[in-house]
């Protein structure tokens, strides 16, 4: 399962306004790729991953992977509202998939409790959740909701 211990004390990711300005989320990019490829004419496939999934699985990083999973909702949802404001939808083939699984076990949910409110300075027991993932920093650096 999850260990929210493992790795604690390494080195946590970190954006700068900077990056967060600069980097488009996966919903904005979808967005744009529908917009491009609209304007064809005809008829196109768009393939939309949210691969960061899988690394952040892979490295046993919850916040990524939920933020992951977030974005891929998101992109989804402009999708979603693309095909519908076109009334497109019997013309439109959505197939979401993965290329392998992975189970999310928390095993210890009372570590990440604590590890938040160590986070915010706080003591356990006044614990408040930490916000999850890059994809949900990016979205709501820019007023955007996951």
């Amino acid at each position: 399962g999850f260990d929210p211990t493992l790795g604690a004390g390494g080195t946590a990711e970190t954006y700068t306004p900077a990056d967060l300005q600069e980097n488009p989320t996966l919903a904005e990019l979808t967005r744009a790729g529908l917009a491009v490829l609209e304007r064809r004419g005809e008829g196109f496939w768009l393939l939309i991953e949210a691969g960061d999934v899988d690394w952040a699985n892979h490295d046993n990083n919850l916040d990524n992977s939920v933020g992951a999973v977030l974005s891929g909702d998101a992109a989804f949802r402009e999708v979603a509202a693309w095909a519908e404001s076109r009334g497109c939808w019997e013309q439109t083939v959505v197939i979401v998939t993965a290329d392998h699984g992975h189970l999310l076990e928390i095993t210890r949910p009372e570590a990440i409790a604590a590890a938040g409110a160590r986070a915010r300075g706080g003591a356990a027991g006044r614990e408040r959740p930490l916000p999850v993932g890059r994809a949900a920093r990016l979205s709501t650096s820019r007023g955007d909701r996951p």
